[in-house]
């Protein structure tokens, strides 16, 4: 019985610290990322920087686990969980910007539910597709609110 019970606890404890590397290079590839740590990121009052943070890991699982440890999968979700966190400030500055406005801009004047929609929409297309690859979650705050995320296509 004694062995048993000896042997379960070195379990538990290996099973706990097995978690903690894990995390620790998650967290040094997201510190060396081009996009720094998420806690040095100037997030937006309305975002929990606490749910970036596990948004972030999640995807980078996703990165290592689905994408096989693809490089350019790990650069396209930070780029695109950063988008969507900037898309709670940008619409903030629509709202705030003074005339002559441009077209996009004007609409999220007029229509003060129109980002709430926007949001909603692409939060439940991530969470359909179980919360982990956050890939699309960007460009699709920046399609629905009129900006160009890409850098490809000009916006008119």
């Amino acid at each position: 019985m004694r062995s048993s019970c000896l042997t379960i606890a070195i379990l538990l404890l290996v099973g706990c610290n097995a978690e903690k590397p894990e995390f620790n290079q998650f967290s040094r590839a997201q510190s060396a990322s081009g996009f720094g740590a998420t806690n040095t990121w100037h997030i937006d009052p309305a975002l929990n920087t606490a749910n970036i943070q596990k948004m972030r890991d999640r995807a980078y699982h996703f990165c290592r686990d689905i994408k096989n440890d693809d490089r350019i999968c790990y650069v396209d979700q930070n780029r695109s969980i950063f988008g969507y966190s900037n898309s709670f400030s940008l619409v903030q500055m629509f709202r705030e910007e003074k005339p002559p406005i441009e077209g996009f801009v004007a609409a999220h004047q007029r229509n003060k539910e129109a980002f709430q929609r926007i949001r909603n929409y692409c939060e439940g297309v991530y969470r359909d597709q179980g919360s982990a690859d956050a890939r699309g979650l960007g460009p699709c705050m920046a399609a629905g609110m009129g900006s160009d995320y890409f850098g490809i296509v000009p916006v008119p």
